[in-house]
């Protein structure tokens, strides 16, 4: 980081490190991150500027982002900020923490999905799940291969941001609690509250159990335990995973817990289920 005297700005500058692979496929993911920013960190943020590219994903607490001339908007859990180089901004937590995963990258890919329009400046819906973790992971791997991975991972995730909200937050004629089911169905290992679903979905809770249960003829909590289970039933019997690996996929701390549900869904015990119809010798 560096100072411009001329403008007054900070200036993140381009780390180094680059490797072949990233110079053969046009993509560079140069530094990614998980943080939790202080209460303040919006007020004490100075006008920056970065000379890469950012995608910063709150999923707790909240915050404020500004660009000039003088453009202030709220950051809410789901939301992600996305930073083109030399983009003056600042933002951060306001009044409460801002706790993010965040990932910089550059690249002729990157300059091309720009000026075609599929990375945009400004707050972006990317949901409640933490989906740049496996970009983080992946980036942090010595191996060409995760290289590659990671950088694809990125883009599908970019992708999806633009498909998301290219018709202003979603496609036309898409009810928010369809894509709310999109969403627990694609990670079914996040644990959502009635709370946090009508929030996604901007409805008081009372509205939102009404129209839920009008769309999937199920309670909110009856059909993630269907998602759970079901994802669970495919993993015992497509995959050499123990019960306790799979309890663990889909976000279970306690295995006892997890067989109970089980059980309550599918109707026998996972043991019982890997037994007739998954591979043997994983239990």
């Amino acid at each position: 980081m560096s100072h411009d005297k001329k403008k007054d700005y900070q200036i993140y500058r381009m780390p180094k490190g680059m490797r072949q692979v990233h110079r053969d496929y046009g993509l560079w993911i140069c530094h990614t991150g998980s943080y939790s920013a202080p209460v303040d960190g919006f007020s004490k943020c100075p006008e920056r500027y970065f000379e890469y590219f950012s995608i910063s994903h709150c999923y707790d607490g909240g915050g404020r982002l500004w660009l000039p001339p003088d453009q202030e908007s709220d950051i809410k859990p789901g939301d992600c900020v996305i930073i083109p180089p030399g983009q003056v901004n600042r933002y951060g937590g306001n009044g409460t923490l801002y706790v993010e995963d965040s990932v910089c990258f550059t690249g002729p890919v990157a300059n091309r999905m720009f000026d075609a329009g599929m990375i945009k400046c400004g707050i972006f819906d990317l949901g409640m799940s933490r989906k740049l973790l496996r970009v983080r992971e992946l980036a942090s791997g010595p191996s060409r291969d995760e290289q590659l991975e990671a950088n694809f991972e990125l883009q599908r995730i970019l992708f999806d941001i633009w498909r998301r909200n290219r018709c202003g937050g979603s496609e036309p004629g898409t009810d928010p609690v369809l894509l709310l089911r999109l969403e627990i169905m694609e990670n079914p290992a996040y644990w959502w509250t009635v709370a946090n679903m009508a929030e996604y979905c901007k409805l008081s809770k009372d509205q939102f159990r009404r129209r839920f249960e009008k769309h999937t003829g199920m309670k909110p909590k009856e059909f993630l335990d269907n998602v759970k289970m079901r994802r669970a039933a495919e993993l015992l019997s497509d995959s050499d995973l123990t019960i306790s690996e799979v309890s663990e996929r889909l976000g279970y701390v306690d295995p006892f817990h997890f067989s109970r549900r089980f059980k309550a869904v599918i109707g026998m015990p996972p043991k019982q289920y890997r037994r007739q119809f998954g591979p043997a010798g994983n239990l």
